[in-house]
């Protein structure tokens, strides 16, 4: 017989009881378009933290937490430019002139909210 103490009282089984098992659950796969969706808005989020931080660098005393935000935003921009030129390397001159096409359309969608 086996003794199960729950707060002050006891329950005793012949039978060790079955173990409590939680339901399975399928969560079913994300589509294609759902997950390139979300990997563009983190890369926007990403970007958009970058630009703010680059703003605020001379008014803040050029604090490490901006610098490491600008980095991430130019991260974006190595992979995109990687990406748009379908080559494993940041170098030679498509990734440049690739990487170079998207740090000019940056700063002009940058300079345009700043008019805004």
């Amino acid at each position: 017989m086996t003794t199960i103490s729950i707060g002050n009282g006891s329950l005793q089984y012949e039978r060790v009881p079955p173990p409590v098992t939680l339901p399975a659950i399928a969560i079913r796969a994300l589509g294609d378009k759902v997950q390139e969706r979300a990997s563009h808005l983190a890369e926007r989020r990403t970007i958009r933290a970058g630009l703010d931080a680059w703003r605020l660098i001379d008014k803040t005393g050029n604090s490490f937490e901006n610098w490491k935000l600008i980095g991430l935003a130019l991260l974006v921009g190595k992979n995109v430019a990687l990406r748009t030129t379908g080559v494993n390397q940041a170098r030679g001159a498509n990734y440049s002139r690739a990487f170079g096409q998207w740090t000019a359309r940056l700063s002009l969608a940058h300079q345009a909210s700043q008019a805004a």
